[in-house]
């Protein structure tokens, strides 16, 4: 089967799916656009039922929590705080100025503080994923956490860089940069 390199973040749908099912061993069949699965023991044996018919965990959120609960991936999601504090005296004194949208807010103590709006980020509300086990890592990472839109889509992209034969983002390799091989007939657009 031919397979063509996709960035991991890229990952959707099928090719998701894919990735998934290789990255467990369960060794996927690309059958009319869909997943099969050749050796769905894994996942039997995970669940606790049959096999679908059809492998797609991106579609599945009760699947894609089994998982996530079974192997140990922890997910959070960004969320920046709506506004940064300064302190008046400070801020005005280091020849800051306020600016339309800050509010003036004092505490009990009469301490009279600036509220300034913080500008909204590529990657506020994605969600990021990573293994639980992570207790040498410091905080979450953008630089090293696979992330998504959704909840699913960042755990099931964890678990591809978990399961598979990627180390993908040790040895300074950034996420932004992590590659996943999945059949070239995946990367293919789409006619409308």
């Amino acid at each position: 089967m031919n397979t063509k390199a996709v960035l991991l973040n890229n990952l959707t749908g099928t090719a998701l799916n894919w990735a998934v099912a290789q990255a467990m061993g369960l060794s996927p069949v690309l059958s009319d656009n869909a997943v099969t699965l050749d050796n769905p023991q894994p996942l039997i044996d995970i669940t606790g039922t049959d096999a679908p018919d059809a492998f797609n965990p991106s579609d599945d959120v009760a699947l894609c929590v089994t998982l996530m609960t079974h192997i140990g991936i922890d997910a959070r999601q960004y969320r920046q705080a709506p506004h940064s504090r300064y302190l008046k005296s400070s801020l005005l004194r280091n020849n800051g100025q306020l600016r339309d949208g800050d509010v003036i807010d004092v505490d009990t103590k009469g301490t009279e503080w600036v509220l300034r709006p913080n500008t909204p980020t590529d990657i506020d509300g994605k969600f990021f994923a990573r293994p639980s086990s992570s207790s040498g890592q410091v905080g979450w990472s953008k630089q090293r956490d696979p992330m998504g839109d959704t909840l699913v889509l960042a755990v099931l992209r964890q678990l591809v860089c978990m399961k598979g034969d990627n180390t993908l983002v040790s040895h300074g390799t950034t996420i932004d940069k992590t590659k996943v091989d999945v059949p070239v007939s995946l990367t293919r657009k789409r006619a409308a």
